[in-house]
């Protein structure tokens, strides 16, 4: 299992390099559906590995001066504002089990994981058909910014999230960055949402195996610098269209899972 869990957190490493997105989208599922983790217990340990993993992308966008600072104050501020909101006021009140019937039980853990690959598939469709989209700067606009950053803060803290795969349509089509400063950008606030969404969590709930995790950081970071390097060489547009084609597949995944899942507990 150590064995797949790094050549998983290569991949993961590559797609955060090379698209500024990928972390906790891949890690949740693979720690819930393969290794069979409490979701919660997921959610918590993605938190801290996309931050060690995004911090690093971000240090070399930084030093590359690929950094909208703009974006990080008008996203990154609400972003932090919603984390809290949503982790401390609409999470907890979720109750534990969502429907319960003769013929199905929905628990709050497959409901988020339900919510969040319909959330995935909307997303991934809407890139992928707008992939040619002309992009329009609206650098006034405080309003975008601030709804943007306050949804984006509201899934790191729900879903374990760090946001890449909204940030990235956002950044370009908000503001209308490039995609290399996009991606730059997305990478350091994933790092400041998924570190504060980590500080907040319910610490009482333990984290993976310590093993388990340090090899998905380590091998992350190499697969990072990878995606780098890739970023540098392949076409943007085609980079954005594998991406979210593969988000579209994962989110395919997760609701079958969650929906055989259900179904088995009758």
């Amino acid at each position: 299992m150590i064995i797949i869990a790094a050549l998983l957190a290569i991949l993961i490493g590559i797609l955060m390099g090379a698209m500024g997105a990928g972390g906790a989208i891949i890690v949740t599922p693979f720690l819930v559906y393969i290794l069979n983790t409490e979701p919660q217990i997921a959610i918590n340990s993605a938190y801290l590995f996309v931050a060690c993993l995004s911090t690093f992308g971000a240090v070399s966008s930084i030093y590359k001066k690929q950094i909208n600072w703009q974006a990080i104050l008008y996203f990154g501020l609400p972003s932090m504002l919603f984390i809290f909101i949503a982790r401390y006021i609409i999470v907890p009140f979720i109750p534990i089990t969502i429907y319960k019937s003769a013929y199905i039980t929905i628990s709050k853990g497959s409901f988020l994981m339900i919510l969040f690959g319909i959330l995935l598939m909307a997303i991934s469709w809407i890139a992928l058909k707008n992939r040619s989209i002309k992009i329009t700067p609206t650098t006034n606009d405080i309003v975008n910014y601030f709804i943007t950053g306050a949804l984006v803060g509201m899934l790191t803290a729900t879903f374990g999230v760090g946001g890449g795969f909204l940030l990235i349509p956002a950044l370009t089509i908000v503001l209308g960055l490039s995609i290399n400063e996009a991606i730059g950008t997305s990478l350091l606030l994933i790092s400041i949402n998924s570190l504060s969404s980590f500080i907040l969590i319910d610490h009482s709930k333990n984290l993976i195996q310590s093993d388990l995790l340090l090899t998905l950081i380590v091998f992350s970071i190499i697969g990072l610098f990878v995606g780098l390097r890739i970023r540098s060489k392949v076409s943007a547009i085609q980079l954005k269209k594998w991406f979210y084609t593969f988000t579209l597949i994962l989110s395919v995944f997760i609701l079958s899972f969650e929906v055989i899942n259900i179904l088995n507990c009758c």
